[in-house]
């Protein structure tokens, strides 16, 4: 995971042993102040809303048996396709019930629906639907939609 205060997620400056750019974080790290009075300042999540979150978090390195799918991790495509882009732009917004993804690399946009709504590891209830530029995810009464393009202000 990259924190960084650049809205597109791009580090800002070379990494050096100092900087939270090379810090690696993990359960043991505390959350700082800082961090804790964001979090708390965030809205409240749906149950619907969170639940699909997570599902598509837990997924971010599956891929199907049988190759028909791969996320890989969102940086690059274990299947052998040819490469969507290297500028790893990514942003996730929500808000309430309404979640919109946009990215311009890896996944293959269809890996992502894939993931979602394969009968054996997908979320069971998940339906999704192509639209004129990505898919509309929908679990319950949350609607992702995913826009595999790059995201601009």
């Amino acid at each position: 995971m990259t924190v960084t205060s650049d809205r597109h997620g791009r580090l800002q400056g070379p990494p050096d042993p100092g900087s939270n750019y090379s810090r690696l974080w993990t359960t043991d790290s505390p959350v700082t102040d800082e961090e804790r009075t964001t979090l708390n300042s965030l809205p409240q999540l749906t149950a619907d809303t969170e639940t699909l979150l997570a599902s598509l978090a837990v997924r971010l390195c599956t891929h199907a048996p049988d190759g028909s799918w791969d996320i890989g991790m969102w940086f690059y495509d274990l299947s052998g396709r040819p490469d969507r882009g290297t500028a790893h732009h990514r942003r996730l917004a929500v808000d309430g019930d309404q979640c919109t993804l946009h990215w311009d690399s890896d996944p293959h946009p269809e890996d992502l629906r894939a993931a979602l709504t394969d009968p054996v590891i997908g979320l069971c209830g998940t339906t999704a639907r192509p639209t004129s530029d990505g898919w509309l995810v929908q679990y319950g009464r949350v609607r992702l939609l995913a826009h595999p393009v790059a995201w601009r202000p």
